[in-house]
Parts: C-alpha cells; sequence; structure tokens
C-alpha cells in the first residue's frame, strides 16, 4: 500500500462521515474543559492545569495535522478545498476555537505552560521566516545600493540575536 493510497483512503473515510467529524470537534473540547474546571475545583489545581495544558496541546496539533492535510490533498491529489464539505472544513476551526475559549474560562491562559511555550515557538518561526525573506531579497551587490556594509552587519547581529533569544525561550529544556 502506497502512501498516496494510505491518504486517498482516509480522505474517503472523511468525506463520507462530515457531521461525526463535527460533533467530535465539539464535544473532545467540552469534555476536556469539563474536565479541567472538575480539575480545578480539588485541592489543588494542578489536575485541572495539565488537562488544559494538554487539551490546548491537542488543539493545536489536530489544527496543524488538518492543514497539512489539506494542503497535501491540494497540492499533491488534485483535490480542490472549495469542492470539500464545508463541515469537514469548520472542523479545525472549531475544535481549535472551542478549545482556546473554552480554557480560557477556566484558567488564564498566561498561567498554562503549553500557552507560554506555543507563543514562544510561533513567535521563533515567524522572526525566523521574516529573516528568510529578507535574506532572499538581497542580491548580492544590491546592498551598496541601499546602504553600507556596516548597517548590513548590524541587522544580521541583531537579527541573529533576537533568533537566537526566541530559540532559546522556545527550546530550552525545564528541569
Amino acid at each position: 500500500m502506497t502512501p498516496r493510497e494510505v491518504f486517498e483512503g482516509l480522505y474517503a473515510f472523511a468525506e463520507a462521515r462530515p457531521l461525526p467529524i463535527l460533533l467530535v470537534a465539539v464535544l473532545v473540547p467540552l469534555l476536556g474543559i469539563g474536565m479541567a474546571w472538575v480539575g480545578r475545583g480539588g485541592r489543588t489545581d494542578e489536575d485541572g492545569r495539565v488537562i488544559a495544558d494538554v487539551m490546548v496541546l491537542v488543539g493545536v496539533v489536530q489544527f496543524v495535522l488538518a492543514m497539512t492535510v489539506a494542503y497535501v490533498g491540494a497540492a499533491f491529489l488534485e483535490r480542490r478545498l472549495f469542492d470539500t464539505d464545508v463541515m469537514l472544513l469548520a472542523a479545525p476551526w472549531v475544535w481549535l476555537a472551542l478549545t482556546v475559549v473554552g480554557v480560557r474560562q477556566v484558567f488564564p491562559l498566561s498561567e498554562l505552560a503549553s500557552w507560554r511555550s506555543l507563543r514562544a515557538v510561533i513567535a521563533f518561526f515567524a522572526v525566523a521566516a521574516v529573516f528568510l525573506w529578507l535574506l532572499s531579497k538581497f542580491r548580492g551587490w544590491g546592498i551598496f545600493f541601499l546602504g553600507s556594509l556596516a548597517e548590513l552587519a548590524v541587522l544580521l547581529v541583531l537579527g541573529g540575536l533576537l533568533i537566537r533569544q526566541l530559540y532559546q525561550r522556545a527550546f530550552r529544556r525545564t528541569a
């Protein structure tokens, strides 16, 4: 069985069941939020925080996977995004929105380690993408028409320090 056959089989499975997939996208976050609420009501709220952290991570991971599936379907399998059932397209967005809004009702997002880590990782990748885009616009000697080599060196050093700081914040190990 080839990866193409596996992907097409999974895609056909999802296309045949849009309503159950949307119901799962609604019920799983609600169940997780309820569990976090119950965990918060105990002697300590640590159980609720762990459940909320897991819910945020699961919501983000399922969203990234759904966007990857949509990209692969459009890019490699000649599937048109506008031909897909609206419920299938809405499911990852509904799941992520319900998760973030619901968890926010139970705990402030700034208190969750998964949210802080997610923000740091997103900031790192966004700055790295902008930095790579700027480097892709450099066409050799064109810097002499836009500024001096000293200005370029200062920008590269500052950009490198920013990326290093964001990398350490996003990916450092905590003991």
